[in-house]
């Protein structure tokens, strides 16, 4: 058996030095609604994420409309710079629809937490306007002729290009569902990436959830399996440490994408990587085949090369 290269015990070192955070990343929970109207899945889903982090909730609206469209009652979307020009009985159209769409956006909200505190806002749909930069978690909704099963949304696209953030594609699993990780969070970790972003959301998410982590891994061909295992199992020492209560599974296998599609049936949460660098294809196509074939919530997560932060 040979033992792992030089550079992959310098990063192990690097791992190991670095005990995970329990505490989520400060900032509110964004919710990016399309312009038709609001699923309550995604908008209860955000909610629920936002209680138990103690955070805010902000909802933000595309609207479709040929003239622009602008809230000046809410601070924060002063930052989309829009002005009603002539014309207002189209913006007024569209303007009262996703106002009316809205408030019963924060009615669900208020269901799940009656003490949320709950930001709205709306953009013009395809506008590339400026995105809140100080959100922790994007919450994006599929489209409802793509349910259960479509692409990654346009909006999660988006956000995983012009910031760091990890974006949730919620979906509805259903109870009749039961795959061989019903009910825990499963992880996908490809070889050759950093995968301390992606541990840190699904620990995190399990301890929450009072559930179990399962781990599917592709130690790819430049490992013989037992090395890949050991270097596995550093990497997930210190989540042991600070997450105790959490049972971890790990399995290793080939065809990463359909053995995560398989595993995730009925999963509370499905984690994967999204590489920053789109000269890696592989990962990119990884997390497209998830999301479009796993019914539940899928986080994606950016992610860098082995040894950077």
């Amino acid at each position: 058996m040979s033992a792992p290269s030089a550079p992959d015990r310098r990063a192990i070192a690097r791992l190991r030095s670095r005990l995970p955070s329990r505490d989520e990343p400060a900032g509110p929970v964004l919710l990016a609604l399309d312009d038709t109207p609001a699923s309550h899945v995604p908008v209860q889903w955000a909610a629920a994420e936002s209680s138990v982090r103690g955070t805010t909730l902000r909802v933000l609206r595309a609207v479709s409309t040929p003239l622009p469209v602008v809230d000046p009652t809410t601070p924060w979307s002063a930052w989309y710079p829009w002005a009603a020009p002539d014309g207002r009985s189209l913006v007024a159209v569209a303007w009262d629809s996703a106002r009316a769409d809205l408030d019963g956006v924060v009615r669900q909200a208020h269901a799940v937490d009656p003490r949320l505190g709950v930001e709205v806002g709306l953009r013009k749909a395809g506008a590339p306007g400026p995105w809140p930069d100080d959100d922790a978690l994007l919450v994006v909704g599929r489209r409802r002729g793509l349910a259960p099963r479509g692409p990654v949304p346009g909006a999660a696209r988006r956000a995983l290009r012009r910031a760091p953030r990890a974006v949730a594609v919620v979906g509805l699993a259903g109870r009749a569902l039961t795959g061989p990780s019903a009910h825990r969070v499963v992880v996908a970790l490809r070889s050759r990436e950093d995968p301390t972003g992606v541990l840190d959301v699904a620990f995190r998410a399990a301890a929450r959830r009072r559930t179990g982590v399962t781990v599917l891994h592709a130690p790819g061909d430049h490992l013989p399996p037992a090395v890949a295992r050991e270097l596995l199992d550093e990497v997930l020492d210190p989540y042991g440490l600070v997450f105790p209560e959490v049972d971890v599974r790990t399995r290793a296998v080939r065809g990463l994408a359909r053995a995560v599609v398989q595993e995730a049936q009925g999963a509370a949460l499905t984690v994967v990587g999204v590489p920053s660098s789109r000269r890696e294809a592989r990962g990119r196509t990884l997390a497209r085949r998830v999301v479009g074939g796993t019914r539940g919530t899928v986080v994606l997560v950016p992610t860098h090369g082995p040894g950077r932060r």
